[in-house]
């Protein structure tokens, strides 16, 4: 077999399905005409030679490592320059990845493990950037003027060793999370108490304070052939209270790999699990969501025995695509899990599908998979108490997995939650606990999308709204089918000042959501406002009203009051007001206050109180 020693680059575009999605023939063009004008003749002018192609990326072999990373700082600085005049959502960005290593030529493609580290570089680069091997960076240190930030040794998939990473500072973002600055005790107190709103809402949710949405109404215009539903697998037998969490995990450590994959639609068991026990049928399931193809299945322990089933729906044809039952031993449970997940992408993309995208394991521990089930369940019923529970059973996981990396999140998650809510006696101390957790999370794997969109929260938490975007946005990048993230992204950016781009990830959250989480819909609706898309806000107000909670309904009441007042309808605007009084005879715009101490510029509320104060509410 041959073999030589070569440099590869491996480059791809940031966000390419995203891209496709909202503009196939705009997207393509654009990329061809980069290619042609400028990476090409890049390509051409450093002597190298493109071994690959797949879609938006590309494999390139160049002579020497000088030569592949002048190519990577041109091809950058080139987009960069043709991107200025781009709209930021409509830009094309490639991240790149150069190793030198052993290859074993194909014909004109390369194999073998040199090929590998560079693209698990290149999927670690932020958009825009550029990362080295060690043996690149000890190659070109010394030639060129260029400046490198170590990341340390990282972990990455279908690699028993770590590898040395360094990234090119060139102005693209930087892969590891910066380092948190003082905050304010006043800023702290603020942001726990606004940020309460929207935990209580996660609360009434728990609770099942739940209407079907229409679907039809929100849906968007997504591939029929690419859309699932992942229901919550069912325990059978004796143990449930014991075992009943292996049933729980399989459907949601399913759902966040399928999630990994940005064409396509992923509806989780935190939302479809919710029609269980209802007595529909899965092909009725399916016509609700607006999806294709529906996954159930079943989960049954005894002892060590381990038997686990599962089947493929097709709701355009109602036939079962595929089915399975897995009699195994415990120890088998991963490996179950990761069979289901290919199969079932193997039946939606009809044809063989590439792993490594979709079963990247955080823990081998069956143990430690337990206790983090058990975590994630106390963690989202919003109490001080369910927060120490949380921690203790993230606690014990981490003992048995210290890398293990939905752990880590969680326990950082509790601590952020406990600012919001004003449980912690110290704010200062758990924001710095929920840092430190998402930094090693971020180390051992930067970039996971929900971890990326943890972060996100508590830079707004931190009134940190410049960073909060950035973080938000790279979540968004590889997570645009996970549905949490994309709600996490939604309220990061309308509480950050950009309300108008949150929009389409309300909407597309709604998508994503076939329940009615009344805070989901009040966020978008005051959204809408901050965006003065008050006609809007007014097309969706009976929906606005329909999900408001009954604690809240006077002070929410004081939105469609601004949007009727905005568009002109003075009579119904001073009737929202009127309900209001009535509801709450002291209310005032000083009681209407505590719900907007999530905004990090407080002009943004601002501009509503100026039209309450107009429609005679006092301050």
């Amino acid at each position: 077999m041959e073999r030589r020693l070569t440099t590869i680059v491996a480059a791809d575009i940031a966000g390419f399905s995203r891209l496709v999605a909202a503009d196939e023939e705009g997207t393509l063009s654009a990329q061809r005409s980069h290619r042609d004008a400028l990476l090409d003749p890049l390509i051409e002018k450093y002597s190298g030679r493109v071994a690959n192609t797949a879609g938006d990326s590309l494999l390139i072999e160049f002579p020497s490592a000088v030569q592949a990373v002048r190519f990577a700082i041109d091809t950058q600085t080139g987009m960069a320059r043709r991107n200025e005049r781009i709209p930021p959502d409509r830009r094309i960005a490639y991240r790149i990845g150069i190793n030198i290593g052993d290859v074993v030529p194909e014909g004109d493609d390369l194999l073998g493990d040199g090929v590998n580290v560079a693209a698990r570089l290149e999927q670690l680069a932020p958009a825009g950037g550029v990362l080295l091997s060690r043996a690149v960076r000890d190659q070109v240190r010394d030639k060129l003027n260029v400046n490198l930030k170590d990341l340390g040794e990282v972990r990455v998939k279908n690699l028993s060793r770590s590898i040395r990473a360094f990234q090119i500072e060139n102005g693209a973002e930087a892969a590891s999370p910066p380092k948190s600055k003082q905050i304010s005790p006043a800023i702290l107190l603020v942001a726990g108490i606004a940020l309460l709103i929207t935990a209580s809402a996660w609360w009434w949710f728990q609770r099942g304070n739940l209407a079907q949405q229409d679907v039809d109404g929100y849906v968007q215009n997504m591939p029929d052939d690419s859309s699932l539903a992942v229901l919550a697998f069912d325990y059978i037998g004796p143990g449930e209270a014991e075992h009943g969490y292996l049933a729980d995990g399989i459907s949601e450590n399913i759902t966040t790999n399928l999630a990994k994959l940005p064409d396509l639609l992923v509806i989780g068991q935190d939302t479809s699990s919710k029609d269980s026990g209802e007595g529909l049928s899965s092909r009725d399931i399916a016509a609700r969501y607006g999806v294709r193809y529906v996954l159930e299945g079943s989960v049954q322990k005894s002892g060590e025995d381990l038997r686990i089933s599962a089947k493929l729906l097709d709701a355009t044809s109602g036939k079962y695509l595929w089915s399975e039952t897995f009699n195994r031993k415990s120890g088998d449970f991963f490996d179950i899990q990761d069979e289901i997940t290919l199969s079932v992408l193997e039946q939606v993309y009809r044809g063989t599908v590439d792993g490594d995208r979709v079963t990247l394991r955080e823990t081998n521990d069956l143990v430690a998979f337990a206790e983090n089930a058990k975590g994630r369940a106390h963690r989202v019923r919003f109490t001080a108490e369910d927060n120490k529970t949380a921690r203790k059973h993230y606690q014990a996981a981490l003992e048995r997995d210290a890398r293990y990396v939905d752990a880590l999140v969680g326990m950082a998650f509790t601590h952020i939650m406990d600012v919001r809510l004003g449980f912690s006696r110290d704010p200062k101390e758990s924001l710095a606990l929920a840092e430190d957790h998402l930094a090693i999370a971020l180390d051992i794997d930067p970039g996971r999308p929900a971890t990326l969109s943890n972060l996100a929260v508590l830079r707004v938490v931190q009134n940190r709204g410049e960073e909060a975007q950035e973080y938000a946005h790279l979540a968004l990048e590889g997570g645009m089918g996970d549905a949490r993230v994309i709600r996490s992204a939604a309220w990061v950016l309308k509480y950050a000042g950009a309300a108008e781009e949150s929009l389409p990830y309300f909407t597309r959250a709604k998508r994503m959501t076939p329940v009615s989480l009344w805070w989901l819909i009040v966020d978008e609706y005051g959204a809408l406002i901050d965006a003065g898309e008050f006609e809007r806000a007014n097309a969706l107000t009976d929906a606005f009203l329909e999900v408001l909670p009954e604690t809240y309904r006077a002070e929410f009441l004081t939105w469609p009051a601004v949007a009727a007042w905005k568009s002109g309808d003075t009579e119904r605007a001073q009737a929202f007001i009127s309900e209001a009084r009535r509801l709450k005879p002291g209310i005032s715009i000083a009681s209407i206050h505590p719900f907007d101490l999530a905004y990090i510029e407080q002009s943004i509320p601002e501009r509503r109180y100026e039209v309450l104060r107009e429609l005679g509410l006092e301050d």
